[in-house]
């Protein structure tokens, strides 16, 4: 049985809307999932940047000391600074995240 031509549009328009429910759902799922990646990188950063730290504060100590040298300083000031770095940009990215989640929520 075929359908009146009328009907063809509605069910057209009917498709479509669906389609695009389904790619808003998408967006936002995605956009969920990148600020649950981005929590995790945050707290990865946290603890590389904790134990990058304790490894600066042990070098100073031996520097000072005298049993350590100018390259275990130089590395471990190094190692803080990629931690502190990594860290920033794990924040970037959770809050790339969060505006991402506002836009597919259209705020």
């Amino acid at each position: 049985m075929r359908l009146p031509s009328i009907c063809a549009p509605v069910v057209a328009a009917s498709a479509a809307l669906e389609a695009t429910r389904q790619r808003v759902r998408w967006t936002v799922e995605q956009a969920r999932l990148g600020i649950r990646s981005g929590r995790a990188s945050v707290a990865a950063a946290d603890e590389a940047l904790k134990f990058a730290r304790e490894r600066l504060t042990l070098a100073e100590r031996r520097y000072t000391e005298g049993v350590g040298n100018a390259i275990e300083l130089s590395d471990a000031q190094l190692a803080h600074a990629r931690a502190g770095a990594q860290r920033v940009r794990a924040e970037r990215d959770l809050a790339v995240a969060r505006a991402r989640l506002l836009d597919a929520l259209g705020r």
